[in-house]
């Protein structure tokens, strides 16, 4: 792993995320859970090295202030941005061991946010967003064989990101179960940037006899992610 303490600094995030969401829904009337699918558009020197779409997801809890076209918005986005696979001989140096080896390279971007939205009773509901969080970047290797499964972080590093969005909400349930609970379409794009950062692509990581390199890459970090899926407003 590059940075070792990593992984343990990022087991914090479910905590920080409670305390915002206990914080938030002493204030809140109403909740909205967002749960999209996503496909990503690297631009700028990102795109450069990575020259294919990627994909993933994003999960976000929105609630409303007392004011009720501002809401604070926490959440993340998933993306997997390349991956290979090694069958037969994952470890060279030992014939006698056969299995598979899948290297996965994957982004993961925690953030938190405010959005100026439109008002709930509406069908149609326009919002523009704006975000900040953490860019983690990470390679991820798994080795299945005969001896055992192993999993672990070969590469990885995180920056500090910012992002602007903007989306359309559709609502296509009026009330769910007779409790006022509303179901929506939306459709959402985000711009996603952090300063420079080191990461991998596919192929980057190396093995070469018993020895491990990597054809490190580093570049500013900028992604368009294009989102479609559903809303409930609670």
């Amino acid at each position: 792993m590059r940075t070792p303490n990593l992984l343990s600094r990022m087991r914090i995030l479910p905590l920080l995320l409670i305390v915002i969401l206990s914080s938030g829904a002493a204030s809140a009337q109403h909740f909205d859970l967002h749960f999209n699918f996503n496909s990503g558009v690297p631009t700028g020197e990102f795109g450069e090295r990575i020259d294919h779409g990627i994909y993933g997801f994003n999960l976000a809890v929105s609630f409303h202030p007392p004011v009720k076209v501002i809401r604070t918005v926490v959440g993340l986005n998933y993306f997997n941005y390349g991956w290979s696979n090694r069958s037969d001989q994952p470890y060279p140096e030992r014939t006698d061991i056969r299995g598979r080896l899948r290297v996965t390279n994957n982004i993961f971007f925690p953030y938190l946010g405010i959005r100026l939205d439109s008002p709930r009773n509406r069908r149609l509901a326009p919002y523009v967003e704006i975000l900040g969080g953490l860019n983690y970047m990470y390679t991820q290797s798994y080795i299945r064989s005969s001896v055992g499964t192993f999993k672990a972080i070969s590469f990885d590093e995180m920056q500090l990101g910012y992002g602007l969005g903007a989306g359309l909400r559709f609502r296509v349930i009026e009330d769910i179960g007779g409790q006022g609970f509303m179901m929506s379409l939306v459709l959402n794009g985000k711009y996603l940037r952090s300063p420079e950062i080191s990461y991998l692509r596919e192929g980057d990581l190396i093995v070469i006899d018993d020895v491990v390199a990597f054809n490190e890459q580093k570049s500013i970090f900028e992604l368009i992610a294009l989102e479609a899926g559903i809303v409930f407003q609670l």
